[in-house]
Parts: structure tokens; C-alpha cells; sequence
């Protein structure tokens, strides 16, 4: 059962990509530490989750279970960044969120597509940057 909100304890980034390094890939163990709702926990847990198991289900249910901006996205962004398939798509979803939390992790994930989706043509970018411009243009 999730926690209300995300907590933190202090761990820095370095020592959980070791520990995430050192667990290796295990899509079940992904989702128990994303459950807890510790941020640390939650950052592992982006490490060791196993892109090609990633669902489109999956992916909902990590945006939606944002409670905070910032670093709570962060393990969101990294999991579905890696999880190409549906990746372009959640984009364009979340992007149009009334929710602030989940819009926001759309353009940060669009932004990690930007510097890892190398395979990606120029259109998907273009249409990003569409999308950024008719997000600004609602705010004024």
C-alpha cells in the first residue's frame, strides 16, 4: 500500500544507481519499491525495472502516483523513458494533464527523450516543441 506522500531520507543519487546496479534487472522488485513511496526507494526501483515489462498501464500508474514536483518525477521519467514503445505517445497524453505534477514530468520526459532516443527523426521533436508552445499559450 502506497504511502499519502512521497518521503525522502537523504541517500544520495550515486549510491542508489550502485545499489540499482548491484540488483541488476527485476521488474517485480521495481514495482514493490515504487509502492513504498520513498523517493530512494522509488529511484532504485527505476534502475532495476526491466524496460521491455514496462506497460503503458505501468506508466500511468507511476505519474499518476506523483504527489510532488522535482525529484519525486525523476524515477518516473527514467523508468518510461526507457520503455520506447509507448514512450512519444505518453507525451502527448500527459502533456495536456490538468494535474501539474503529471504535465510536468510529460515535458521532463520529453526532454529525456531528447537526449536518449537516439533512433527518433526529427518529427517527434517538432511536434514536442508544438506541444510547448500550446501549453504556454493556455498559461497566458
Amino acid at each position: 500500500m502506497p504511502f499519502p506522500r512521497t518521503r525522502a531520507f537523504g541517500v544520495t543519487y550515486r549510491d542508489m544507481k550502485v545499489l540499482g546496479e548491484r540488483l541488476g534487472r527485476n521488474h517485480e522488485l521495481a514495482a514493490a519499491l515504487w509502492d513504498t513511496g520513498v523517493y530512494e526507494a522509488r529511484m532504485v526501483a527505476s534502475f532495476v525495472d526491466d524496460p521491455s515489462r514496462v506497460t503503458p498501464t505501468q506508466m500511468e500508474r507511476l505519474v499518476h502516483g506523483l504527489r510532488t514536483t522535482g525529484a519525486s518525477a525523476t524515477p518516473c521519467v527514467l523508468t518510461c523513458s526507457t520503455a520506447w514503445r509507448t514512450t512519444w505517445a505518453k507525451v502527448t497524453h500527459w502533456s495536456g494533464s490538468k494535474r501539474e505534477f503529471v504535465k510536468r514530468t510529460a515535458f521532463a520526459l520529453l526532454w529525456s527523450l531528447s537526449v536518449h532516443d537516439k533512433r527518433a527523426g526529427n518529427e517527434p521533436f517538432v511536434q514536442g516543441l508544438v506541444l510547448i508552445e500550446a501549453r504556454r499559450r493556455r498559461r497566458t
